[in-house]
């Protein structure tokens, strides 16, 4: 539970590691979790 709340906290765009599917797995929950901050920040 401890990793969520870290992650939630960095809100930097995720690396490429070289794997185009989990790359744009990636910046998909980015989105969603950016989008999420900005709506319950408003």
């Amino acid at each position: 539970m401890a990793a969520e709340t870290e992650a939630d906290d960095d809100l930097s765009k995720p690396p490429f590691r070289g794997c185009v599917f989990c790359y744009t797995a990636e910046m998909g929950v980015y989105g969603l979790r950016k989008g999420l901050r900005r709506v319950t920040d408003d």
